[in-house]
Parts: structure tokens; C-alpha cells; sequence
């Protein structure tokens, strides 16, 4: 008798491992399937943003198709900077910060200048300001490498009509005489 009990117990407690492990494994999964839709989401919002601004210089087919495997290297990057700026700033905030930027500017700040006011202008503290701006240096600098990376797919009459950062024109006016 005791031995049968102690078979039920044993059984009992594996029964309860095995439940747990698989609730685990299920949760492990769901995390996984939303880990790689998320991804999924970021690459296309990638894709469908810098396709956009590439437009107007004529890409074939198949450097869109070489962008898109630009996008898909450097899209873990995005993410992470992406949430690193999504954990310091509100989307409140992150829309002050673009307005006042955008403003700052448009009233002919430096582009350090017009950071600077536009950080203020979030209402963060010191050490969330600080966090801010770091995650926003990610940032630039993983737009930096997706840019310098499609940039090395374009043609030189490609690169000459590209709208160079920072201006408010687009460079075709400027280097309309550089491609002829």
C-alpha cells in the first residue's frame, strides 16, 4: 500500500512538472511569435520609410530589393534604439520634441542649438534628459549606417539627386549641373 502511494505521488509530481514545463514552453513561444512580429512590423515601417524618401532618384527593382536586405541587417539595431528612446520619452513628449525641433530649426538655431531647446522643451529631468539624448545618438547612428549602407547601392547620378541632410531643398536644383 505504501509503495502504491508513493507511485502516486511520484506520478502526482511529475504530472505537475510536465503541466509546468509545458506552460513554459507555450509562454516561451507566444514571446517569440511576438518578438518576430514586432520585427516584422519594424522592417516594413523601415522599408516603407526610407523607400519613400529614396523614391524621386529612380531606383530599379533591383536595388529595391538590395534595400530591403539593407533594412533587414539593420533592423535589430533599429529596434533597440527604438525602445531605448520609447523607455525615457512619452509619445507626448517624443511629439514635442519633433515640433520643437522642426520650429527650432525653421527659426535658424544650429541643429545642436535646436536639440538642446527641444530637450528642454520634453520637460525631463536631468538624469531621463541625459538617457534621452544618448538613445537619440543610437539613433542617428544606426540611421547613419542604413544611409551610408543604401548609399553604396546607388549610382553616382543617384547620390547628386539625393536631398542633403539637413537642408530644407532637395540637392536636384544644385546638382542638376553636376549630372549633365
Amino acid at each position: 500500500m505504501c509503495l502504491s502511494k508513493l507511485m502516486i505521488a511520484v506520478l502526482l509530481g511529475l504530472g505537475t512538472f510536465c503541466v509546468s514545463v509545458g506552460q513554459e514552453d507555450g509562454a516561451t513561444k507566444r514571446a517569440d511569435k511576438k518578438a518576430e512580429r514586432m520585427k516584422a512590423r519594424a522592417l516594413d515601417t523601415l522599408s516603407k520609410r526610407q523607400l519613400k524618401k529614396y523614391e524621386a532618384i529612380g531606383l530599379t527593382d533591383e536595388q529595391k530589393k538590395s534595400f530591403k536586405s539593407v533594412f533587414e541587417k539593420h533592423v535589430e539595431a533599429f529596434m533597440a534604439s527604438k525602445a531605448e528612446v520609447e523607455k525615457v520619452a512619452s509619445k507626448e513628449q517624443k511629439a514635442t520634441y519633433l515640433k520643437t525641433l522642426k520650429s527650432a530649426k525653421a527659426d535658424g538655431l544650429k541643429p545642436i542649438d535646436a536639440k538642446k531647446k527641444a530637450v528642454e522643451a520634453m520637460g525631463l529631468d536631468a538624469d531621463k534628459a541625459e538617457s534621452f539624448k544618448a538613445a537619440m545618438k543610437e539613433t542617428e547612428k544606426t540611421n547613419k549606417m542604413i544611409r551610408s549602407d543604401l548609399e553604396a547601392l546607388m549610382t553616382d547620378a543617384q547620390k547628386a539627386l539625393l536631398k542633403p541632410q539637413g537642408s530644407k531643398k532637395g540637392g536636384k536644383e544644385k546638382n542638376d549641373a553636376a549630372i549633365e
